[in-house]
């Protein structure tokens, strides 16, 4: 996949931040150098992918429902900025095999958003199986961050223009156990749950939604840079 539109539309969207947004990231320390990695993050705005993008070294891949794929002007520039299409209404085997092949083969890095959809009130919804099953069988370091500020920047506007004050905090990487005792879709379960209580840990406690009991406890995978 060339992405001939990504460095044009990231250089600019750059630009854009700088002059109409309070634009705030945390925790760039956190973001590994090198090897295969899966960004994941709270989903509040169509604009969401593009803040994430804007904070990382290297260009990331990105998924996306296949109606939007539809138009073929829309498809060509979606395929352009990086982003592959994929089936939601269920378990869509190619974009599995598609996002496991650039984590593996050519260490890309990929933004994902475990909810699934867009979360119209703010709070943080329960996370899918999919990026968990995903980092299991890529061995790819899993980067949690957080998101505030853009539930309010919907439509082509909010993302030409993007203003208001937005934040985004990023968290220690880990990497999800394959082996274990428990039968596989139990594992899944966990390490899914792990995925949202870290990134319930980068967002207000005001949108953790039902992982607000659980945010701020130990975590069970490894968490130490050193370690990746």
């Amino acid at each position: 996949m060339k992405q001939w539109l990504f460095p044009i539309a990231n250089s600019a969207f750059k630009v854009s931040l700088r002059i109409f947004a309070q634009y705030t990231v945390t925790g760039r320390e956190h973001i590994p150098p090198k090897g295969p990695l899966i960004v994941v993050a709270n989903h509040l705005a169509n604009i969401d992918p593009a803040v994430v993008a804007s904070a990382l070294d290297r260009p990331p891949l990105f998924m996306a429902k296949k109606e939007l794929f539809s138009n073929p002007v829309m498809r060509f520039l979606l395929n352009g900025y990086g982003v592959h299409p994929v089936d939601r209404s269920g378990a869509d085997m190619r974009a599995l095999n598609w996002a496991s092949s650039r984590l593996r083969k050519h260490d890309r890095t990929i933004i994902l958003f475990p909810e699934g959809t867009r979360s119209r009130s703010g709070i943080l919804q329960a996370g899918k199986p999919g990026v968990a099953h995903l980092a299991s069988i890529t061995n790819a370091a899993v980067l949690p961050a957080g998101l505030t500020g853009t539930g309010k920047l919907q439509g082509v506007v909010g993302v030409t223009r993007p203003t208001g004050v937005l934040t985004l905090n990023i968290g220690p990487p880990f990497k999800v156990l394959r082996e274990g005792d428990a039968p596989i879709r139990q594992r899944l379960t966990a390490a899914t749950d792990e995925i949202m209580r870290r990134i319930a840990d980068l967002i207000p406690a005001s949108s953790r939604g039902a992982y607000s009991e659980t945010a701020g406890g130990p975590y069970r995978f490894t968490a130490n840079l050193n370690d990746l």
